[in-house]
């Protein structure tokens, strides 16, 4: 008698072992399934924790987007920056150019022969508001900066790298500028009430448009390389993004295959399970 006694505690023990051996592997799966499925609802590769993340696709996606992306926002902000204000000074610089030319078709006409002072006098009041158009054109700021000042390129700062290194500093020559500003404003002194001091302010006006036609092709060089590097920033948003999803984001198909393969094994180990359930008793009546 005291023998079948331990011959059921030993039954009982290596049953229980299975079971619970059975219950360990099907609770396993479980999991998985369950991290599967919230990969598949969410998207994500992996399952949110309030515990920080250590693992190497997390550090890459976080490292990439924080460092790469606050660069990237920070230089195109900065492109716009350039844009904006070389577009500004372009069109100023056009409004500077068609006042020249108005000047200078009035210098023309002045001359004729059949031109009364009356009609010169006209010419000349037009030409004088023209000479205050320009000069207050000359002064006129962006942001604080003045688009026209005469001290040097004006060079706008990407983070650590400057829009000069890639060719797209904003040129303010100081010959160019004198040549166009500083010539017109020699003309305040020159007026057109006679044949002589017409025919005398048209070669200042030529020299101070072709100084403005100069800064104008420069400006629009410095717009193209500064739509150029927009472009770029813009291209590497877009890597930078995809790469965050690729990183970060599942793979539709692939966490089908393992959600289907995950489902198999639990209800393959909940039937084991069930099983294994049943033969303590079928023991114990064989037993008994």
């Amino acid at each position: 008698m005291p023998l079948i006694v331990i011959d059921k505690r030993i039954c009982l023990m290596k049953i229980q072992q299975k079971d619970w051996l059975i219950g360990s592997l099907l609770s396993a799966d479980s999991n998985s399934q369950s991290f599967h499925s919230h990969n598949w609802h969410s998207g994500s590769k992996r399952r949110p924790s309030p515990e920080p993340t250590t693992g190497v696709g997390d550090s890459v996606s976080i490292g990439t987007h924080t460092a790469f992306g606050s660069l990237n926002d920070s230089a195109t902000a900065s492109v716009g920056n350039a844009m904006t204000l070389s577009q500004t000074k372009d069109g100023f610089l056009l409004k500077v150019q068609e006042s020249l030319q108005r000047m200078s078709e009035l210098s023309v006409l002045a001359q004729g022969d059949s031109k009364s002072d009356t009609d010169r006098l006209t010419y000349a009041t037009e030409f004088s508001q023209l000479q205050i158009h320009v000069k207050d054109l000359s002064a006129k700021m962006f942001k604080a900066v003045n688009l026209f000042q005469s001290t040097g390129p004006l060079t706008l700062n990407l983070v650590s790298t400057s829009l000069a290194e890639h060719g797209a500093s904003l040129p303010a020559s100081k010959n160019s500028m004198d040549a166009c500003f500083g010539t017109t404003s020699d003309l305040s002194v020159t007026t057109i009430t006679n044949a002589k001091n017409a025919c005398e302010a048209i070669p200042a006006i030529d020299n101070a448009l072709k100084a403005v036609k100069d800064m104008r092709v420069a400006m629009s060089g410095t717009i193209d390389r500064l739509s150029d590097a927009g472009e770029q920033l813009a291209a590497l948003s877009e890597h930078l993004s995809r790469s965050k999803r690729w990183i970060k984001d599942m793979s539709v198909a692939e966490q089908s295959t393992r959600f289907a393969r995950q489902e198999i094994l639990v209800q393959s180990g909940t039937a084991m399970l069930a099983q294994a359930n049943a033969l303590p008793q079928s023991a114990f009546r064989l037993l008994d």
